[in-house]
């Protein structure tokens, strides 16, 4: 079937399962939260979603098992959870990248954070699948040559690339700036 929105709709609500396994907040501190009744059916990297008494939701991944409880890092801090909070199992991690995402800004469960509507693809994956071969990547583009030693061995800059260099104290000399931009021309514009 082709990439369509009514693939993607259909794989959606067949994915979509009634009923989940539920857990309750038995204690929290150290920036971990411990949850009793999932741990036979929770592994290692599983996401849960812990919904606090007031209406608030936070995903967390499960860290560690035991014979009667899970250990899970919440995303964010766990200040404000309560014992007592339930935590509903979502099962493993999956992210169902599309073409249409590239030049999108999406969080690391593929939801859009540009507020606009994301289609998923066709194919899930793990969201700790390994890369891809090196040889089997398609080439970054165009490499710059920016005069500049480090760039041109160690840190390859090419077209298209979006750089991260903030004002590292060690970058920072009036030649570095200058000579970079030289070379390579905003695309911010």
């Amino acid at each position: 079937m082709p990439d369509s929105p009514f693939a993607a709709l259909l794989r959606r609500i067949a994915a979509l399962s009634p009923i989940r396994p539920l857990g309750r907040v038995v204690a929290a501190g150290s920036g971990t939260v411990t949850v009793a009744g999932l741990a036979e059916a929770a592994g290692l990297g599983d996401l849960v979603e812990i919904r606090h008494g007031r209406g608030t939701r936070r995903r967390g991944e499960v860290l560690a098992l035991s014979h009667d409880t899970i250990t899970v890092l919440p995303d964010g801090t766990p200040e404000g959870l309560s014992v007592g909070d339930r935590v509903v199992l979502l099962g493993p991690g999956e992210i169902a990248p599309h073409p249409g995402w590239l030049g999108r800004v999406v969080d690391p469960f593929g939801k859009p954070l540009d507020g606009r509507p994301l289609m998923p693809g066709m194919v899930p994956r793990p969201l700790r699948a390994p890369p891809p071969p090196a040889t089997q990547r398609r080439p970054l583009g165009e490499r710059l040559a920016t005069g500049l030693a480090a760039f041109d061995t160690l840190l390859p800059l090419v077209r298209g690339s979006v750089s991260g260099c903030s004002r590292v104290p060690a970058l920072a000399s009036r030649r570095f700036w200058p000579s970079l931009r030289a070379v390579c021309r905003p695309t911010w514009r």
